[in-house]
């Protein structure tokens, strides 16, 4: 027995080591190393901050935001801001705001609903991005309700194409004249927040953009109001 288990230590012992180990350069060597560098924080000396980094998986990012009023007294109220993650070149949600960026104030959120086993995805247009990889756009059958036109982030098309239907974000935003319905993928928070709590959702930002301002337009996912209620 002992002949077996000092081997086992040993290779276990070497495992760690090129996992934990760092080369001349500062850069940690062995398996996956490049994820683990990039996810690492770092303290930047000129700035007194930390630079903080993380690999995500989701495209819609739920954050806490404190909105308040000023009557006679100030009074507060913790909600849950989300930001949409503004993919690049021709698939923009909006061209107004940096690309590969999470984002808040392109529109109000009329209507958010994660997804049930029951509503349907039917994949109208196929297409592929070289950066981004295959996104789509599709028709959603929610309840009895038919929506046409639904922009399928990457993320949400991997998902779909990995076998996960349980993490799937709709959000229709109106903004002025114009709406734009995306399919996002979701972590666990954001959806327990769709599923459980609609009324701690701030449905549009103190950050406000002008959707047809003079920077290329608003972006082939915005288009003109059809009325389209829920």
């Amino acid at each position: 027995m002992r002949r077996i288990f000092v081997p086992f230590i040993i290779c276990a012992i070497f495992i760690l080591c090129c996992i934990s180990c760092k080369d001349s350069n500062g850069k940690t060597v062995g398996y996956d190393s490049e994820w683990f560098d990039n996810t690492t924080p770092e303290f930047d000396t000129k700035r007194q901050s930390i630079i903080y980094r993380e690999h995500m998986r989701y495209d819609i990012k739920g954050n806490i935001a404190v909105p308040y009023t000023i009557t006679n007294s100030i009074s507060y109220n913790f909600c849950c801001e989300f930001s949409f993650f503004n993919y690049g070149e021709d698939i923009r949600l909006f061209n107004g705001c940096n690309e590969d960026f999470f984002i808040t104030g392109i529109g109000t959120i009329r209507y958010a609903r994660v997804l049930k086993r029951e509503d349907n995805i039917e994949i109208a247009s196929k297409r592929h991005n070289e950066k981004y990889g295959d996104w789509a756009l599709v028709n959603l059958t929610i309840g009895k309700e038919l929506v046409a036109d639904v922009f399928m982030t990457p993320l949400a098309m991997k998902a779909y194409k990995d076998g996960d239907d349980d993490s799937y974000i709709f959000i229709q935003f109106v903004a002025k004249d114009k709406y734009m319905n995306v399919l996002f993928y979701g972590g666990p928070r954001e959806c327990l927040v769709v599923m459980d709590r609609p009324d701690v959702i701030l449905t549009h930002s103190d950050v406000s953009y002008n959707i047809d301002g003079p920077i290329s337009g608003p972006g082939q996912f915005l288009h003109l109001n059809k009325n389209v209620d829920f």
